[in-house]
């Protein structure tokens, strides 16, 4: 007996890859997606690709932040080349050349991801993970 595995079906733009071949997409509803690295490898995703992917729920620790995972790739879209070279750029080179030019002295995680069209988990894992970067928390008089 062969038990069908439940999946939903959704288009996904392909956004990040991790150094751990891992990689992170996101549905037109800015929703975020995550491929393990051995699916990036089988399939031959890269950043900028965008593919019908076949999903599940994530863990429950992990939920909150990224609410699917890929399990399945059954095809991949053709993507306009002007969009690819875009994307030759990675997400980490695109915030800081954005934060090393701005005007703007300090912005919100959602702020960035509004200037930059980019997933607010990736922004947030960048500015954590790198000590260019410094967090404090802000106070008004009202």
């Amino acid at each position: 007996m062969q038990k069908t595995f439940e999946t939903t079906q959704m288009t996904i733009m392909m956004e990040e890859i991790t150094y751990a071949k891992s990689g992170f997409g996101v549905t037109d509803e800015g929703t975020a997606v995550f491929f393990n690295s051995r699916l990036m490898e089988n399939m031959k995703l890269k950043s900028g690709m965008v593919v019908t992917g076949h999903c599940i729920p994530n863990y429950e620790d992990k939920k909150s932040r990224i609410p699917w995972r890929c399990v399945r790739v059954s095809e991949i879209h053709a993507v306009p080349e002007d969009t690819c070279k875009h994307n030759l750029i990675s997400w980490p080179d695109r915030i800081d050349d954005f934060m090393r030019t701005s005007d703007v002295e300090s912005w919100t995680v959602d702020e960035l991801a509004v200037q930059l069209g980019c997933s607010e988990i990736i922004i947030e894992d960048h500015l954590t993970d790198n000590d260019c970067y410094h967090s404090s928390p802000c106070y008004s008089w009202v």
